[in-house]
Formats: structure tokens, C-alpha cells, sequence
């Protein structure tokens, strides 16, 4: 593309010595060559190529590099030896500089020529540099619409080019920036010792920023003393820090008071467009007209804007590796002294660090913040990972919440063919929802209170910071809530959210308990709007990565739209004053792929000889028995047995258990749709009390299931688990079930089984049984089989079943699981105020005792790979 562009040069000028001869034709094309030679070589590409070269229509010459000069127009002089009728030379460009000073202001007898002359600047700036190099912010107070031209390259990359400012308000944000831009970059000059932003730039290795550009079309049109006087402070620096403008002038616009329009202009390099030609009194031109050159053509614009935006598309940001980030492996798990502190990404040449300390000044909790596909997991994940590098389990426990569709937790725990977890992780939820999220606030709420009275027992210690580090200190705690607002929802749930998280950003602090929140967007979150100052004037930290300007408003403060103009993924506004606009500091954030962070927990794992798997919890699954096998099964007194019924939704690891004791009324009716929970909850049943009866125990199954449904399986595997923990095992089909009823109600008559064992009935799909012959058996051995030692455990799909079987006492039945059931029979047994939304996974467990029944996650059913696990465990 540019051989196109010299090739089509040399036929003009081959054209033009046609006219000419001898020594005249010589001078011409040594002088055009050296002034084509001269002008590539300060604006190289697309910066001094005429608009009719093909090189416009290339990709080729896109992005080439950041030019410093750029061409106005041509000269069309008189030849060395010519007269002023002899025709002028062809295709000799006029640069001037621009990116790198402070820029031009434009005068013309023609606002249409005016705004022409910057379409043409601008686009030359932008095709020419490289992609992201250049941004440019423009402000058409008379909305003429000049920059329509740019509409692709403002809707894919606004970092590169967004919309045009036309209020006042508009241009006040935008200068808020710049300044904030410009005072950041002079502080980084002089703190590394650069002489400009260009070095600056050459000795970045993480990140790169671009020159800003600044078109102010028709000034002081719609230009207050205000931002005129922040328009003077940016110029007056402007070509140190990366800043350039481009100012037409309309001396026909009468300035607001206070605005002295020759305080502004004459920092800048004069430009005057008169009859198409350009007049450069400041630049020596020999004498010769500089024709301006025509606006780009819509096309042709259109086309450029297209393969910036490409280029763009494809463009990242060199990588900040996470493993560099990382103390020597022997500096591991140093003890926590005033601070746990962690390097998150690099800010030009210094790590960019979260310190969270209780005081001096306090930096407690964190904000993090980013549109999707930003890098905010990434960055929690580093987050977690560098902690974890850093500060000993002992030291550091982490409860850490997704609140999303995500699995970016779900590594962090055990899972099959991983034997290995994050040693410091207590809680890990996978993909968690209210009522859980709701038991982790309660816990370290009530953790909390713990401590305080510890504090006080210890000499009345304000802060954990005063306590050395020995065995007897409490380990710090990171609370990370990933899309935290779900919390925040509708009804007493998130009002008790809202408080409990109130509490522990307020207090937290002092007991060593940190908190980070994240989230997408902080927009239309209703319970925020009473409680925001309470909670986030607790949350100093903001690390937001790029998201919208109305959401870098409401996670930083207003008129803070920093993360609005980040151009790349990974890129992040990190402030340490709550979002105020002096404390942002743009930094690139580490980065490891899921390999590295895997081997990472796997050698934290070894280190810290772990045996403790945290608590893992998922909406959307059941619980699995082989995770909690060997927990110890509680027995409250010698005569009653531990029954498993799921696990609670707490923060505790141990199963919810049913005593089960020889009085009336002991037992269990499982209530509802869902064959796999029902069946699971059978399988915790029958696993704890195997285990915690004697070794006369044994088992009847009375199966009315098809015996080849999808449970068989499950079935199965509980009947030969049963067998391998030396429990005898009777399995009754539905064709078999009279003949069993009677032998059972025998059994219970003579007492003990008849033969002095414990015998534990399940019922799998009871409601399928029919019309049973032994109905009265039925009814005999559930009301009168737990005196016998007969204890019945079964499944019914509705309440009026139930009922139907077992009369209107339903077999004097103390305890109750309903699943997925209508809420009119939950209601009869758990009272007319209670509240069950029917979900897969769930189960409300009911004893009569306590105000409210209790959400169990029911075990899934067991898997023939089960069963050595829990007969090995439990042996």
C-alpha cells in the first residue's frame, strides 16, 4: 500500500515535468522527492498521505505508528526556474506538529471549512497511530453534527473515540477527566524523573495510555469561565502530559463573562483557513500557497473507521503475569503483623497493592466493580490466590460467595479426581443463593460477638492489630460476596441481609474481619438507597474495571467516570478514598490461566497438611453423602439413634439430624414430587442410623419404585452399602409388600422385632403401593412400632395419601420432610403462616419443635461408586 501511494505521487509528477524541461525538470523532482522523503518521515503512513492514494483503502498503513506531525494540505508554488503561469509543483505536503504539543487553534472565513479542517485532523490522528494510542474527546455545543462521520469507531470503541460532548454539563465531566488526567501524569513525571509524556510512554512496560486529544469546535460557544479556566490549566501543560487540542475559534460568538478567549488561544499554534488555503504565520513556506486539504468523503471515513475498529478488536494490553507478583516460595506465610496486603496488578513500573488494615489510615473493606467480560473474576480470583501465598491458614480464613451463574469457586474446593483445596478456604459458595448467603452473614456475625468478648477478657483490646501474633490470636477473616446485591432482594430476607452487612463493614474492622463486595453494576438496587452510605462509607477500597459511565459513577463518586474511558480488558480504576477522583490510580491487573493457580493451591495444600475440606455449597445440587461420611452421627442420649435428613443450610459441616427413639411418634414421612431427593433422604437415614445402631440393626426396603427407573441404581447401592456395614438387609418388592406389612405388625407384637433387633423400615414411593390387603398392618406398625423398636421411614407424593394410609392421626408421626409439595399441606402441619417455595434440592424439615421448620439440602442418592468410600469411611 504505500509503494501505491509513492507510485501514484510519481505520476503526478511525471505528469507535471511534461511541462518542464532540462536542468528546470531536474530541481523539480529532486525537490519533490526530498519533500516527499521529508514529510514521510515526520508523519509517517497515513498522517501525510493525500486522501486519493490507495493507501487509504488498506490496512496496511492503519496504525502504523504515532505520528508527531501531520499534513494540513499541499504547497502548489511555482517550479525552481518556472513562472507564476507555468503551473505549481504536485503532491508536496505541508505537516505541521501536533500530537506532542499543545495543539493548534483554527481561525476560517468558513465554519464549514473549520470543521472540515478538524474532521480531517482527527481522522489523520486516528488511522495513523497505533490502535488505542490516540483518544479524542470533542465538544459540538451547536450539535452541527460534524463528527458523524466517526458514528462506527464512537459505537465499538468510545475509548477511542466518544460521543461528542454538547452541553455544558457534558464538557464540565470531560474536563473533570482531563485534569485528572493531566495533575496524574505530571505527578508520575516527576516521580520517575521523565522529562515528557513520550518517555513516559518508552519506558512503560505495563500498559500503555494514549495521547488525548481535545476538539473544541466553535469556541467559547457553550464554554462557561469555568471550564475555560480548566481548557487554560490543561493547555498550558498540554504538551508534556499527552494532551493535545484542536480549537476553532468563531470570533462572531460573544464569550461568557470571565472567559478571555486570548488566554487560551495563544498557547496554541495559529492555524487560519482563508478562501480554501492555509496560512501559517509562524511557519515559513517559501512564499507559497498551502492548499487545504478537502474533507474526508463519508465513505471514506466509514471505511478507515471500520479497520481502526478492527484493529482495536484484536489489540490487548501486554500481560501482567500473576506468578511475578507472587514473594519467593520461602517468604510464604509470613505473620500478619498490622495489615494482609497483596500485590493485584502493576501501575506503569510499581505494583499496585489492596492493604487491608484496621487503621492509620483504615482500609478495611473493598469495592470491585466491571461490566461482564472485563476481568473482575480473574481479579478476585488473584485476589484470593495472593492472600492465600502470603499469610498462613492459621492466620487467614476466607469465606468466599458467588452469587452468579459462575464456577470460578467451585476449584477452590475438593472435587473427584482433586484431591487437593485452598487450605484457607472455610466456606466456598459455587453458585450460592439468599437463605445461604444469609447463614454466612449470621455466622461471622455471631463471630463477632465471639470475639468481642474475647477482646474483653484479654484487657479490653480495641483492635485486633494490638495482639502479636501467637496460637491464641484469632486468624483474620476475608467475606468475599461476589454479585453481592442478589443478598439485597425483595422482603425480610433483604432487609436482615442489609443489616447483617451494615454490621460487619461497620464493625468488622476492629475483630479482623474484611469484606469484599463485587458486582456488575450497583444500578436498581432499591435497598441501597437508605443504607449506601452506611455500607459503602465503610468500603474505602474501589477497584472497578471498564464499565459504563453511570455505573463508574455509583461505584466510585459523581462525576468520577475513570473506568468508563479504559480501553482493554484487565484494565482497572484503583482508588483508596472512596472513589474520589484525585485518588484514581489506572493500573493493568495480573493475570494467571487456571493451571497456575491449580498447582499454586496444590502446593499451599501440601504445605499446610490440611485434612479439613471446607464447606461447599451449590444451588442446583443435593448434598452428597461420601462429603460428610465420616462425620461423627450424634446420639443425645443412650436410647436414641442420629438420623441424617440432609444438610443444613448454615455454615456448619455436620448433617441435620432426627433423634429417633422407642416412643410413639417416632419416624420419619417424606412428603412430595422429587423421586432423587426423596430417595436421598431415605439413603442419610438409613446410612447414620446403620452406623450408630448396634450390630443387630437391620433394614427392610419396602420398594413400590419400577425396578428399573433411573433409582435403581441409588436402590442398589443403599442395599449393598447396608450389607458391606454389616446390616442385614431385607428388600421387598410391591408384589411382596402384604406378606411384609404382616410380618412386620408380628414382629411388633412380640416385641423388639420380635428377636430382641432394631429394625428400620423404608418406604421408597409408598404411594404407589394401591389398594393394600394390609392396610390396618401398616397403620399398626408405624403407630406402634416404635415401642417394638420398629421404626418407619417413608415416602409419600401428597399429604391426602399419607392421610389415606395411615388415618387422620397419620400414625401419631412426630416428624415431617416436605419436598416439592403444595402449600396448602405444608401449611396444615407447619402452621397457616409458613412460607415453602417448592425447589428442587430443597426439603423443609418439620419435628414440632421451634418456631419455624428448617431448610435441609437433601443428600442425592447414592452412586455404586459410593459405596466403598462409605463402607471404608465408616469401618
Amino acid at each position: 500500500a504505500r509503494q501505491d501511494a509513492y507510485d501514484h505521487a510519481a505520476a503526478a509528477a511525471a505528469h507535471e515535468r511534461s511541462a518542464l524541461g532540462g536542468a528546470a525538470s531536474e530541481a523539480t523532482d529532486a525537490a519533490l522527492a526530498l519533500a516527499l522523503r521529508q514529510a514521510e518521515r515526520l508523519a509517517p503512513g497515513l498522517a501525510s498521505l493525500d486522501h486519493g492514494t490507495p493507501g487509504w483503502s488498506s490496512a496496511d498503513l492503519v496504525g502504523a505508528g504515532v505520528p508527531a506531525y501531520q499534513r494540513v494540505g499541499t504547497i502548489h508554488g511555482n517550479p525552481p526556474g518556472g513562472d507564476s503561469g507555468g503551473g505549481g509543483m504536485v503532491g508536496v505536503p505541508v505537516v505541521l506538529p501536533f500530537l506532542g504539543t499543545r495543539g493548534w487553534q483554527l481561525w476560517s472565513d468558513s465554519r464549514e471549512d473549520a470543521h472540515g479542517f478538524a474532521q480531517n485532523a482527527v481522522l489523520r490522528a486516528v488511522a495513523a497511530s497505533e490502535a488505542m494510542r490516540v483518544r479524542v474527546d470533542a465538544y459540538d455545543p451547536r450539535i452541527s453534527g460534524a463528527f458523524g462521520l466517526f458514528g462506527e469507531l464512537q459505537q465499538r470503541h468510545p475509548g477511542i473515540m466518544p460521543a461528542p460532548a454538547h452541553s455544558p454539563d457534558e464538557l464540565a465531566a470531560a474536563l473533570a477527566d482531563l485534569v485528572t488526567t493531566s495533575t496524574r501524569r505530571g505527578a508520575r513525571l516527576t516521580q520517575f524523573g521523565h522529562g515528557g509524556f513520550a518517555d513516559l510512554v518508552a519506558a512503560t512496560e505495563h500498559g500503555v495510555e494514549p495521547y488525548r486529544v481535545v476538539v473544541l469546535l466553535d469556541y467559547p460557544a457553550g464554554v462557561d469561565a469555568e471550564a475555560h479556566d480548566d481548557l487554560v490549566r490543561v493547555a498550558t501543560t498540554a504538551d508534556a502530559r499527552g494532551i493535545c487540542l484542536l480549537v476553532h475559534h468563531d470570533p462572531e460568538v460573544t464569550p461568557d463573562h470571565g472567559v478571555d478567549v486570548a488566554e487560551l488561544l495563544t498557547l496554541l499554534q495559529p492555524v487560519a483557513l482563508e478562501a480554501g488555503r492555509v496560512v501559517l504565520d509562524d511557519v515559513d513556506v517559501g512564499g507559497a500557497a498551502v492548499a487545504s486539504d478537502p474533507p474526508p468523503s463519508a465513505a471514506q471515513s466509514r471505511s478507515v473507521c471500520t479497520l481502526v475498529a478492527d484493529r482495536a478488536d484484536a489489540m490487548t494490553l501486554p500481560t501482567v503475569d500473576f506468578a511475578g507478583t507472587l514473594p519467593p516460595e520461602d517468604e510464604w506465610w509470613q505473620p500478619v503483623t498490622d495489615e494482609l496486603a497483596t500485590v493485584i496488578g502493576y501501575a506503569d513500573e510499581r505494583p499496585a497493592s489492596i492493604r487491608l488494615r484496621s487503621g492509620n489510615p483504615p482500609l478495611p473493606n473493598v469495592l470491585v466493580g466491571g461490566a461482564v467480560g472485563q476481568g473482575k473474576s480473574n481479579l478476585l480470583l488473584n485476589l484470593v490466590h495472593g492472600l492465600a501465598a502470603r499469610y498462613a491458614p492459621a492466620d487467614l480464613e476466607m469465606y468466599l460467595l458467588d452469587f452468579k451463574q459462575g464456577l470460578e469457586f467451585a476449584a477452590l474446593g475438593p472435587a473427584p479426581g482433586r484431591e487437593h483445596w485452598l487450605p484457607h478456604a472455610r466456606v466456598i459458595g459455587v453458585h450460592s443463593d439468599r437463605p445461604f448467603g444469609l447463614a454466612v452473614l449470621r455466622h461471622i456475625a455471631a463471630e463477632l460477638t465471639r470475639r468481642s468478648d474475647t477482646f474483653k477478657a484479654m484487657g479490653n483490646v480495641a483492635d485486633i492489630a494490638q495482639l502479636p501474633p501467637s496460637p491464641d490470636r484469632p486468624p483474620r477473616i476475608l467475606v468475599m460476596l461476589d454479585e453481592f446485591q442478589v443478598l439485597l432482594g425483595e422482603g425480610e430476607a433483604g432487609d436482615e441481609a442489609a443489616r447483617l452487612l451494615e454490621q460487619l463493614v461497620r464493625l468488622g474492622r476492629a475483630y479482623g474481619v474484611h469484606v469484599v463486595l463485587a458486582t456488575q453494576s450497583l444500578a436498581g438496587i432499591q435497598r441501597l438507597a437508605t443504607r449506601r452510605d452506611s455500607i459503602f462509607g465503610q468500603v474505602p477500597y474501589r477497584v472497578v474495571l471498564k464499565t459504563t459511565p453511570g455505573d463508574s459513577q455509583q461505584m466510585l463518586q459523581l462525576f468520577n467516570t475513570a473506568p468508563a474511558q479504559l480501553r482493554f480488558r484487565g484494565e482497572a480504576i484503583l482508588n483508596d478514598d472512596y472513589g474520589a477522583v484525585d485518588a484514581n490510580q489506572r493500573i493493568l491487573t495480573s493475570y494467571a490461566d487456571k493451571a497456575v493457580l491449580d498447582d499454586l493451591r496444590r502446593r499451599l495444600w501440601r504445605r499446610s497438611g490440611d485434612d479439613r475440606p471446607p464447606r461447599v455449597f451449590q444451588v442446583g445440587e443435593p448434598a452428597r453423602l461420601t462429603d460428610v461420611g465420616t462425620a461423627a452421627v450424634v446420639r443425645e442420649d443412650e436410647e436414641s439413634l442420629g438420623a441424617w435428613v440432609g444438610m443444613p443450610i448454615s455454615v456448619g459441616e455436620d448433617p441435620v439430624t432426627l433423634q429417633v427413639r422407642p416412643e410413639p411418634g417416632a419416624g420419619l414421612a417424606v412428603l412430595g414430587d422429587g423421586p432423587s431427593d426423596a430417595l436421598g433422604v431415605l439413603g442419610g437415614l438409613a446410612y447414620a442410623l446403620a452406623r450408630a445402631g448396634g450390630p443387630g440393626t437391620r433394614f427392610v426396603l419396602l420398594d413400590c419404585l419400577p425396578p428399573t427407573d433411573e433409582l435403581a441404581e441409588g436402590r442398589q447401592a443403599l442395599a449393598d452399602l447396608l450389607r458391606r456395614l454389616g446390616r442385614p438387609v431385607e428388600v421387598v418388592a410391591k408384589d411382596g409388600l402384604d406378606d411384609a406389612l404382616v410380618a412386620l405388625c408380628d414382629a411388633v407384637r412380640g416385641g423388639s422385632g420380635g428377636d430382641g433387633r432394631p429394625c428400620h423400615v423404608l418406604g421408597y414411593g409408598l404411594h404407589r403401593a394401591g389398594r393394600l390387603a394390609q392396610l390396618d398392618a401398616l397403620r399398626e406398625v408405624v403407630r406402634d412400632g416404635p415401642l417394638a423398636g420398629v421404626f418407619t421411614f417413608g415416602w409419600w407424593n401428597r399429604l391426602h395419601v399419607l392421610t389415606d394410609q395411615l388415618g387422620p392421626n397419620r400414625g401419631n408421626l412426630n416428624a415431617y420432610l416436605f419436598l416439592q409439595h403444595p402449600a396448602d399441606g405444608v401449611r396444615r402441619i407447619c402452621g397457616p403462616t409458613v412460607s415453602w417455595a417448592s425447589e428442587r434440592y430443597r426439603g423443609l424439615y418439620w419435628t414440632g419443635m421451634g418456631d419455624q421448620p428448617e431448610v435441609v439440602v437433601p443428600f442425592g442418592p447414592l452412586r455404586a461408586t459410593d459405596v466403598d468410600a462409605l463402607a471404608g469411611g465408616a469401618a
